[in-house]
């Protein structure tokens, strides 16, 4: 990985990165018995990011950027054959995001994405991934080793295409999510804690025909050493 920063003021920063990636596949991805494919070659991919860094107050920060990552093998889901397949795509996109904490316990974190991933083979869109992202998570630390946090997310702009077309695209409706946090530590090493997502049951469907999972909770204690 390659990154360059320039301090353009005293609280303004422009910074450019350049990063070569791998990821192999996943067990899954290799050996699911409906869409498990060996043959499959680990991911590479070239990622460029540019943009601008703003401290606007102590407790309030702002980023821009635009960002470019070229992925020989990315590993996707096959629509027509139903299993896992590599294939080459270009991601283009900006996003912007911040941070404010109004209150030394109080925390709020917006971003917006926007994201255009195409094949370069035929220019087409990849199925199921939305073009725009909005996200919000508010996190509340009332005293140290107690956190309620909850985290917003709404997709936009996804489409898919004709089995027999890819070229006609059905678009995708619109939805939101909202999952939330409580989490304590009680010293030692031992925090328990409290998740759950889709908390307000959204009904929506990530894959046409494929309804999301409805609202569902989570609880835990976890040791760290």
């Amino acid at each position: 990985m390659t990154s360059i920063g320039y301090d353009l003021t005293s609280n303004l920063l422009a910074f450019g990165t350049y990063a070569r990636k791998v990821r192999f596949p996943t067990i899954d991805q290799l050996f699911n018995p409906q869409q498990g494919n060996v043959t499959l070659r680990p991911e590479q991919s070239d990622n460029y990011e540019a943009g601008l860094a703003w401290s606007v107050a102590p407790k309030a920060q702002l980023r821009a950027s635009a960002f470019r990552n070229d992925v020989s093998n990315f590993i996707l889901n096959d629509q027509l054959n139903q299993v896992f397949v590599n294939r080459d795509v270009n991601i283009t996109g900006f996003q912007v995001s911040g941070s404010f904490s109004p209150l030394p316990t109080l925390m709020f974190r917006p971003g917006y994405t926007y994201l255009d991933m195409r094949y370069p083979s035929s220019g087409l869109p990849v199925d199921y991934r939305p073009r725009q992202v909005v996200n919000l998570l508010v996190a509340y630390e009332p005293y140290p080793g107690f956190q309620v946090s909850s985290d917003l997310s709404y997709f936009m702009d996804q489409s898919v295409g004709s089995r027999s077309n890819a070229a006609v695209r059905q678009t995708i409706p619109e939805y939101a999510v909202v999952n939330a946090r409580i989490h304590q530590y009680f010293g030692n090493g031992i925090s328990g804690y409290v998740r759950a997502t889709n908390l307000f049951n959204s009904v929506y469907e990530y894959a046409v025909g494929f309804p999301a999972a409805g609202r569902t909770v989570y609880a835990g204690l976890e040791y760290h050493f």
